[in-house]
């Protein structure tokens, strides 16, 4: 019994570790897609495509990123049902790309009613503005057309560019992934070994549970959300915090993280010293129990060559695992600790 309660320990440890590397990373995205005003590129990209698939047909003049497509989403994204009262003043206007991404990240989302809604609003006799259009015609500006366009293919449009936002983020995800486990040396072998052997790094990775658990649930994006968080100066916030509180758990000595004392730096430093005597470990005169990494053993070259093999192994399974995400790691030591009747924040 105690064997098992250690191994569901370091699993839970272990766990705990992956779990707050992959909300850095998830915090890192975050901050990337906000620089890059990514929310505010996909809302005009949509309504961008929305038009343009409209005017393929009717209006053959038409050209994707012309005068006419930025006018038209500049219009609807600037409309008042789209802004918080926060967002209505200074508002942007004419057809420049600036002015259509500045609309953009003003407006927190579009839905098909509210478009529809919109292009009313617009609508004199029936007809949309002679501006959305390269082709005046009459028929081209119908509103009855335009809705039932938006009624077939806003959808169909909306999807993909959720798809293509959710690949773009996965492939963004593992590259961070691999720059977070890189940077930290983020060893997956070595980590559930150093885990298991210290009961001190199980407390502490114990206790820094529950603010991990609040944390992926803050984090979550909300059900049903389409990838382009509507508030995303609200998910950044605590953002010093945050990452705060995830640098203090990778922060644990105990774990190995890190180059300093790291196992491949000691093999190397081993490798280079096998022809050197190596002097006596000598105990820390203030805290003798403070953390000492164990002591260097000088190896061969073929030893060398099997510990580079044996740490490339390991951080690419962290790739891996770091790369599954925070629901995933939050999930799975709900599942444990829930199973063995530890006390778990519940999810709301």
């Amino acid at each position: 019994m105690q064997f098992l309660l250690e191994i569901v320990s370091t699993v839970v440890g272990f766990s705990a570790v992956m779990l707050a590397a992959s909300l850095l990373v998830m915090l890192a995205i975050r901050v990337l897609h906000y620089l890059a005003h990514r929310r505010a590129t996909g809302l005009a990209s949509l309504l961008g495509a929305v038009h343009l698939k409209y005017r393929a047909d009717l209006d053959p003049a038409a050209r994707d990123g012309d005068a006419q497509q930025q006018m038209f989403v500049s219009d609807v994204l600037t409309h008042p049902l789209l802004l918080s009262a926060a967002s209505r003043g200074a508002l942007p206007t004419g057809p420049s790309q600036a002015a259509t991404r500045q609309a953009a990240a003003r407006a927190e989302s579009i839905t098909e009613q509210e478009l529809v809604l919109v292009l009313k609003s617009f609508a004199q006799a029936g007809l949309l503005p002679e501006r959305w259009f390269v082709d005046p015609d009459s028929t081209v500006r119908s509103l009855y057309k335009y809705e039932l366009h938006v009624g077939s293919w806003f959808k169909a449009v909306a999807d993909r560019s959720s798809q293509e936002f959710a690949r773009e983020s996965k492939k963004l995800s593992w590259l961070i992934s691999a720059l977070v486990v890189g940077l930290v040396n983020l060893d997956a072998f070595e980590l559930a070994l150093a885990v298991h052997r210290s009961a001190s790094a199980q407390a502490a990775l114990a206790d820094a549970n529950p603010g991990l658990l609040e944390m992926a649930d803050r984090l979550a994006p909300a059900e049903g959300a389409d990838g382009f968080e509507v508030d995303q100066e609200a998910h950044l916030q605590n953002l010093g915090s945050d990452f705060g509180q995830l640098n203090s758990l990778l922060d644990i000595p105990e774990l190995e993280l890190g180059w300093t004392h790291s196992r491949i730096v000691r093999s190397i430093r081993a490798f280079q010293a096998k022809d050197q005597a190596q002097p006596a470990p000598t105990p820390d005169a203030d805290d003798p129990a403070a953390y000492r990494p164990p002591p260097i053993q000088p190896i061969g070259l073929g030893a060398l060559l099997i510990e580079l093999g044996r740490w490339l192994v390991g951080l690419g399974a962290a790739v891996f695992l770091v790369a599954q995400g925070p629901p995933f790691w939050a999930d799975l030591i709900r599942s444990i600790l829930t199973r063995t009747n530890a006390r778990v924040p519940r999810k709301d």
